[in-house]
């Protein structure tokens, strides 16, 4: 029997009765309170669901809509006509608050069913079930993400400090950020106050990003790297700063500019590889101001060996010149000489794929190749202040359990997209060939394949837990693996000079 507990994540934990009646049958609850670690056990309450229904007119017209789709057959345009008509006609029978009414939000769901009725994979009654529990999900996270940042702006006093915002500011506009979803449909949050003050919300735990970004006491802070304002609460949910990659702020005016901004992403990438910091591709990095901001920490591998700051690749983290990230800088000056220029005309540079690499390549010759080869040949040794920063980070770090990639999310993206049942039995292999000889599966097939149902019922990105005190890993509440080596290496030369 598989091993179960309230989730890892501290974004749906299970009711506390659901708890009770599932371990009565098994362990004492008692017995399991002690076992459960502290900083999970206080996570189970916050973000327990509540019941959402919808009127039978809304439901109907799910059915209505997704029928009409599949009758148009291939006609993609026209299903996205039908999608956006049904967004546009029900969205105030969802009944959320006014501050959602804009069109970020309008998009964030036009997309997401929008995907659900394109992909042929799933039947018409899983789509309209799916879709059902998208709306379901959406109506009941952003109105208690709401509340609960009503009640912080009016009684923390310390997110009033760091964000400088008053008591009495009301929310006006709050806007989904991302396109995927975990935990029944969580994704980060703006939050826009009456005195034009943006704030981002986070409902996860952001103890990583203030421990290593944030302005107050962050490895970053003691290593001179670029940091912004993070309020992790109480391991359960977070705020940080809102920053933007404006054109006029991140306009650079020479080569020399560019290159120590690039080195910006050596220093970082120095300090976080002995953190096993991991999934660092340019989109989870904003410059702001002409720096490099990493805004996702989260991922924590026990065997990564590459954080992806400087991984060459086309999701790499220094990469700056793509159109609809948030990590764009813009050149005020000749990138490549007039010889050059004319060797884009040749085939090999007719593709804008071959642009990009041919322009980054130029720009990085002399900065991030030459420090990756002479950090292969000589590491450069920490100070013994960067040791002790480090080694405090790891230390703190380790007290939580850590997001680890087992599977890529674009290919879970198109994973959950298939039939259920199909779904699975590719998730399946792909996951033992991930776990591999590291870790030793422990769940039984039919408890993976309930966990792996629901988050395809929800449209959910599949996350898993690791905990780095037992070598654990979790897949919502059940016990999915175990580390095969010792856990105690992770302790044991964190700081290799």
């Amino acid at each position: 029997m598989s091993v179960r507990r309230p989730s890892i994540s501290s974004l749906d934990p299970i009711p506390p009765e659901q708890i009770s009646k599932e371990f009565e049958k098994t362990i004492p609850l008692s017995l399991f309170e002690k076992w459960l670690p502290p900083t999970l056990r206080a996570l189970k309450d916050f973000w327990s669901t509540r019941q959402v229904s919808f009127s039978s007119t809304l439901t109907n017209s799910v059915e209505t809509m997704v029928e009409r789709c599949s009758s148009l057959g291939s006609h993609a345009k026209q299903k996205e006509k039908e999608v956006k008509a049904f967004v546009s006609k029900n969205w105030k029978d969802l009944q959320l608050p006014s501050s959602c009414e804009n069109g970020e939000n309008h998009q964030f769901l036009t997309a997401k069913i929008l995907k659900i009725i394109l992909h042929d994979k799933q039947s018409n009654e899983t789509k309209k079930k799916i879709i059902n529990n998208i709306l379901v999900n959406l109506k009941e996270y952003l109105t208690k993400a709401i509340d609960q940042v009503k009640k912080d702006t009016a009684e923390d006093l310390t997110f009033q400090k760091k964000f400088q915002i008053s008591s009495d500011h009301s929310i006006v506009k709050v806007f989904i950020l991302g396109n995927e979803t975990h935990n029944k449909g969580k994704t980060p949050l703006c939050i826009e106050l009456e005195n034009n003050k943006k704030i981002v919300f986070k409902p996860r735990s952001m103890i990583n990003e203030e421990l290593i970004t944030g302005k107050e006491n962050s490895l970053f802070a003691k290593t001179d790297l670029p940091t912004y304002i993070v309020y992790d609460k109480d391991n359960k949910y977070g705020y940080s700063e809102w920053l933007e990659n404006k054109k006029e702020e991140n306009t650079f005016m020479s080569k020399e500019e560019v290159e120590k901004y690039l080195l910006i992403f050596c220093k970082m990438d120095r300090l976080l590889n002995p953190l096993k910091i991991d999934d660092q591709h340019y989109e989870n990095i904003i410059t702001s101001k002409k720096k490099p901001h990493l805004i996702d920490l989260e991922v924590i591998n026990p065997f990564a060996n590459d954080t992806g700051l400087l991984t060459l690749g086309e999701h790499s983290g220094f990469l700056f010149d793509n159109e609809n990230s948030r990590n764009r800088i813009w050149f005020g000056f000749k990138i490549v000489d007039e010889k050059t220029l004319s060797e884009l005309d040749k085939p090999e540079f007719s593709t804008s794929d071959s642009m990009t690499i041919f322009s980054q390549g130029h720009l990085l010759e002399n900065t991030i190749q030459k420090t990756l080869k002479n950090r292969a040949l000589k590491p450069e040794p920490f100070s013994p202040e960067e040791k002790e920063a480090i080694q405090f980070t790891r230390q703190e770090l380790d007290k939580y359990p850590h997001r680890i990639l087992l599977m890529g999310t674009r290919p879970l993206n198109l994973i959950i997209q298939q039939d259920p049942k199909e779904g699975f039995r590719i998730f399946l292999d792909d996951l033992k060939n991930s776990l591999d000889s590291k870790f030793k599966l422990q769940i039984s097939t039919k408890d993976l394949e309930n966990q792996f149902t629901k988050d395809v019922m929800n449209n959910d990105i599949p996350i898993f837990y690791y905990m780095p005190d037992t070598g654990e890993v979790y897949y919502g509440d059940f016990l999915l693996a175990i580390k095969s080596t010792p856990t105690s290496e992770q302790s044991d030369n964190v700081v290799q000079s």
